[in-house]
Order: C-alpha cells, then sequence, then structure tokens
C-alpha cells in the first residue's frame, strides 16, 4: 500500500476489525506517510472514529450499530461527493484559465509578427502552455485513477459490511495491461 500511495502521491487510509479473540488489538489500520504528514490530527481522528466504531460493534446490538454505520456511511458519501464536485470545480477553473491563456497566446504571436524583438518571450510562453496542458492531462489521469480507488475502496467497505472481506479483495480489481 505505501508503495502505490508513493507512486499516485495520494493518500491512503485502510482499517479492519480483528476478530481474533486471542488478539489483544482489536483492529488494525494503515495511513500512509502523505496522509499523517499532512493530515495528521485528522488521521488520529479516523483511527479513533474505527476504533469507537469497533467498540461500539462489540458493545451495542446490531441494529444499533447498523443505524450507526448508516449514518457514518452517509456522511462518508456527503464527504466524497463535496470533493468530487470540488475536484470538477477546480478542473472547470482550469480549462477556463487554458481557454484564456490560448486567447493570450493568439493576442502574443500577432504581436510577435509585429514586434520581431519579442519572439524570445512568446516562445517562453508557448513552452509553458505545454507544460500547463501536460499538466492538465496528468491530473485528469489521477482523478480518473483516485475515482477507480476510491470505488475499490468502497466495495471493500461494502464487503466488510456484508461479512465477505477478504485479504484478495485488498489487491482491487484484475486489471488486463
Amino acid at each position: 500500500m505505501e508503495r502505490l500511495a508513493v507512486e499516485t502521491n495520494g493518500w491512503i487510509f485502510v482499517a479492519s476489525e480483528q476478530r481474533n479473540p486471542q488478539s489483544n488489538d482489536s483492529f488494525w489500520h494503515y495511513a500512509s506517510p502523505e496522509l499523517v504528514n499532512d493530515s495528521w490530527d485528522s488521521t488520529k481522528a479516523m483511527i479513533e472514529k474505527f476504533g469507537d466504531t469497533v467498540q461500539a460493534m462489540l458493545a451495542y446490538n446490531k441494529n444499533k450499530v447498523q443505524e450507526e454505520l448508516q449514518a457514518l456511511n452517509a456522511k462518508y458519501r456527503s464527504a466524497i461527493d463535496g470533493a468530487r464536485c470540488a475536484e470538477e470545480e477546480k478542473i472547470a477553473a482550469i480549462e477556463k484559465t487554458q481557454r484564456a491563456e490560448v486567447e493570450k497566446l493568439a493576442a502574443l504571436e500577432e504581436a510577435w509578427r509585429i514586434e520581431a524583438e519579442r519572439a524570445a518571450a512568446l516562445k517562453a510562453t508557448r513552452r509553458a502552455e505545454e507544460e500547463r496542458a501536460a499538466a492538465l492531462d496528468e491530473a485528469r489521469r489521477a482523478q480518473e485513477e483516485l475515482q477507480k480507488k476510491v470505488a475499490n475502496l468502497d466495495a471493500i467497505l461494502d464487503s466488510i459490511r456484508r461479512g465477505t472481506f477478504s485479504e484478495s479483495d485488498l489487491a482491487g480489481p484484475q486489471q488486463n495491461d
């Protein structure tokens, strides 16, 4: 998981209940170094909330736990939806900026035809626009990968809720390269 977090420059958090009566720990968790460095307090809160949830599952009847899990799931989905919406707005703003930069480039090209001494500055602007377009493409690919990972995590959470979770679920869907 750590290699995945490093390769994608992403945050990864996984927690699992351990139903071994001889174990001293009721659950285990993993938080990627990037997540811990960027937001230790939030990471700690997620760990504590998961621990509280596990304790609640052991202490309360199944219906009570299911109600709490549904409320947490609704909050989780709401947060994910909010994050997706913010990401879409960010991409729209980047695209708008890119269109404005393309228009600016056209104006610079006209000025270049008029004033030969501005040719070097115009070439630098073109390179910057190409790099920005490449960065935007990379950001889109990263967003698609993140959405796939979120879907995979959703599937893992569903299998945990259904009680069908196994270690093979952590591998995610098989991909054909």
